[in-house]
């Protein structure tokens, strides 16, 4: 297990990583086979990310997946559970399906992925034998999961910190090309202002400068000197934004005149840095409008005189804030997250007003009604209570929205 998690520990690339992972843990542990599933926060399933030797790289480039709500998985049982899982005749397991590209699995143990309170995945080994696996092994192998989800955290980080690198990087290009052009400025401006400098300045790039026009087509409009496109002494370089062709960078001269090579090849070097200022720029945008927007609705709610809380589909809290908090009489946020809702209520109140409050949450999808709530030192007050079902990417139910008035003054 040492040499398995102390390789986890020095890669920094995810599908290595992974590759290695269960290479080496097949090999090491003597299993017939070994792989990885990561499961994806967005469409709730697991996809199976790596597997040891050819049969799992087969298995990987047919995109095996599993869905994380499916009963009778052992892959899926341990990821809900957070435990290891052993079955030690699958054949007798309703959790196994048989796949045939591993025609001699006889017993299988699948541990999850756990970093911190997060479920990344599943670590999967499968033997040849029955009876195989036994307690000890499913705890040495949930202890190598835990060093691989932190292994594989870290390298998440690093990937995250590398494309944040890149994004520097090409804002520092960006800067450096408008100052090659003449142009002074401390921050990229926008995609427009951008488009127009560099065509009114392309000329600094030819032999000829006082012959040479340019002009860039870009979203439907068009930069520079509109002429140029249609000149017979001209090139194009196109601008492919995300690997498809998005635009065109024109350069042409007013008299009949043959671009030099080096010309060529500078205009090409410039139209490939104005498709990357562009895409990165694009990204910072839209990185920073959706942050802003986040914390608007966070600011938004945060402040909100009501209370707010949403949970997960087994009633557990992932976030309050401070009007519930306050409303029910504890202190801080961090006192309440992770506990079950069922803390803000009597035995009296689940059973005469909450149970058919959430029968009708369960049947509409939404339900609003006064429902009596509980405090920290145990007393009680009305509220009128609005709950919503969260919904995933794929329509399912994801979690609940629930925002609570307090109306002892109305009552």
């Amino acid at each position: 297990m040492l040499q398995v998690s102390t390789d986890a520990a020095e890669i920094l690339d995810t599908d290595k990583l992974l590759q290695q992972v269960v290479d080496l843990t097949k090999e090491r542990f003597n299993l017939y086979h070994a792989h990885i599933y990561l499961l994806d926060d967005i469409t709730n399933k697991l996809n199976l990310t790596a597997g040891a030797g050819d049969v799992g790289r087969k298995m990987t480039a047919q995109g095996w997946s599993i869905p994380l709500d499916r009963k009778h998985s052992l892959v899926a049982q341990a990821a809900r559970s957070r435990k290891g899982v052993i079955a030690n005749d699958v054949r007798q397991n309703p959790g196994f399906f048989p796949n045939p590209l591993l025609p001699d699995t006889r017993s299988e143990l699948a541990v999850p992925l756990v970093a911190g309170d997060t479920v990344l995945g599943v670590l999967d080994v499968q033997a040849d034998k029955i009876d195989y696996f036994t307690d000890q092994d499913a705890r040495i192998q949930s202890a190598l999961a835990a060093q691989i989800a932190v292994a594989l955290q870290n390298a998440r980080l690093f990937a995250e910190q590398e494309k944040n690198r890149f994004m520097l990087q090409e804002r520092v290009k960006g800067l450096n090309l408008l100052n090659e052009i003449g142009q002074e400025t401390d921050d990229i401006p926008p995609i427009p202002q951008f488009l127009q400098w560099i065509a009114e300045r392309i000329p600094f790039a030819t032999q000829h400068a006082e012959l040479c026009i340019a002009a860039i087509e870009f979203d439907g409009q068009v930069y520079g000197k509109p002429e140029a496109i249609n000149l017979p002494s001209q090139i194009a370089y196109g601008l492919y934004i995300g690997g498809q062709l998005k635009g065109r960078l024109y350069t042409a001269y007013t008299e009949k005149r043959e671009f030099i090579n080096e010309e060529s090849a500078m205009l090409s070097a410039v139209a490939t840095r104005v498709s990357g200022y562009i895409e990165n720029r694009r990204l910072i945008e839209q990185t920073e409008a959706a942050l802003e927007e986040a914390n608007l609705l966070r600011r938004a709610v945060e402040q909100s005189l009501d209370g707010s809380a949403v949970a997960d589909m087994d009633g557990n809290l992932l976030f309050v804030n401070s009007a519930w908090v306050k409303m029910h009489g504890y202190d801080d946020v961090a006192e309440l997250l992770g506990k079950p809702l069922s803390i803000f209520h009597t035995a009296e109140q689940l059973q005469n007003e909450v149970e058919p409050f959430n029968a009708q949450v369960v049947q509409k999808g939404a339900h609003q009604d006064e429902v009596g709530h509980k405090r920290k030192d145990g007393t009680t007050f009305p509220t009128w209570m609005t709950v919503a079902v969260l919904l995933d990417a794929e329509g399912k139910p994801a979690g609940l929205a629930a925002a609570a008035q307090d109306i002892t003054q109305r009552k």
